[in-house]
């Protein structure tokens, strides 16, 4: 449960299904990775720990729309319950260019906000929390606690859902895969709530009949209800960069030889230092577009890694990574099964930048993150870019 573990989660098949996207028309044929989680917690427990809960403008959207359960404030009071500061998520780790990073965000304009998690509906900067505590990964125990404690509540463990069976308009029976080999069905006598993410839900119920009854049909599907399940994928693209840095130590410096065993000696002993981090420490929630809600949010993190078949791996030099993504892109993509067995990865179109909002909302993210690495808080650290950027499109 050590945090910077998800460096390793991320492409761990035994807790992540790993899955990749369509090739991507607007990113030049890029298949873009997918981690899910398949642990207890799902994606949760293989992320980059960050705590966001989201701007209340969003949830009051989305209850004027007829979703009620999205009140803003309840939905604040339920993650206040869940995730109470100090205990079931920690500030992240300092490191001295915390500092710089908010100083030139305060040169751009950006006031420090605090606690960062709460104030997405406004302007600025600051330093994320994590779902950690004392060291170590968090994200669902008080969930899974409160779970267990109730005696309407049976976990399975190694158990994937196939399919629900229908019957006089109601859900009869549930069919599962055990251990990935033997197939078993739960009986149903009440509701059921299929909460699986934005991949597994579709998924589910494509293969339970629930979808367009011709793509269903050539796979072999019994179409049972016309709906158009799976459509509307939205997602958020990150486009990220690395500079390299010269003078100050980051936690690439931490992660390699002596200093590698150092870090995890100093983690085992008293849970701290670059073994606690998470995918981004410190950020910013800035509008580009010039409306006065926040449209896009921003990453920095204290170190740098390239992507490996296996995991992230840290850069051999010292270096800083920034990224951006937009919060509210409008291009929109599909899931769709493959065939109606269980295990083959469903196809994932996420069609991002087919929107012409999103390209020019993500140029200004790029722009963005240039822009405050030229602030005079970073200079003396002549930040480098690892990649060209200056033909923005082709480098997105």
């Amino acid at each position: 449960a050590m945090p910077a573990g998800f460096t390793q989660t991320l492409f761990d098949s035994n807790y992540n299904w790993c899955f990749k996207s369509q090739p991507e028309s607007e990113l030049d044929g890029r298949q873009i990775y997918c981690p899910r989680g398949k642990v207890f917690g799902g994606s949760s427990m293989i992320n980059g720990m960050i705590h966001a809960i989201g701007q209340p403008e969003d949830y009051q959207l989305w209850a004027n729309e007829g979703f009620l359960l999205a009140n803003p404030q309840s939905i604040y009071s339920h993650f206040n319950e869940l995730f109470p500061l100090d205990d079931e998520i920690t500030k992240a780790s300092y490191h001295p260019l915390q500092d710089v990073f908010l100083q030139a965000c305060g040169e751009s304009g950006l006031a420090h906000l605090a606690p960062f998690h709460e104030k997405q509906h406004q302007q600025g900067a600051g330093v994320y929390f994590h779902t950690t505590q004392n060291g170590r990964r968090n994200a669902v125990r008080k969930l899974l606690q409160l779970l267990k404690q109730r005696s309407n509540v049976t976990l399975l463990e190694n158990t994937h859902i196939d399919k629900l069976v229908f019957e006089n308009q109601k859900v009869k029976e549930i069919q599962v895969l055990k251990s990935a080999r033997q197939q078993k069905s739960i009986k149903v006598s009440g509701q059921v709530v299929v909460s699986l993410g934005a991949i597994g839900t579709p998924a589910v119920l494509q293969r339970s009949g629930v979808g367009n009854p011709e793509q269903l049909a050539k796979l072999g599907v019994d179409s049972y209800l016309e709906l158009p399940v799976g459509s509307g994928l939205q997602d958020h693209l990150l486009i990220k960069q690395t500079y390299r840095l010269e003078g100050i130590r980051t936690y690439n410096s931490d992660a390699k030889g002596v200093s590698l065993a150092k870090s995890l000696w100093d983690y085992s002993i008293s849970r701290n230092g670059a073994m606690c981090a998470g995918a981004s420490s410190a950020g910013a929630f800035v509008a580009l577009n010039g409306e006065p809600l926040p449209d896009t949010q921003i990453f920095f993190a204290y170190g740098s890694a390239r992507e490996t078949s296996k995991a992230l791996v840290a850069d051999g030099f010292d270096a800083v990574t920034i990224g951006s993504f937009q919060m509210r892109p409008k291009s929109r993509g599909r899931v769709t099964i493959t065939s109606k067995n269980p295990a083959d990865s469903p196809s994932i179109e996420y069609n991002y930048l087919t929107d012409a909002e999103d390209w020019d909302l993500s140029l200004k993210g790029l722009q963005f993150q240039k822009d405050l690495m030229s602030r005079t808080p970073f200079q003396k650290y002549q930040p480098t870019a690892c990649k060209d950027a200056q033909d923005a499109d082709q480098f997105i």
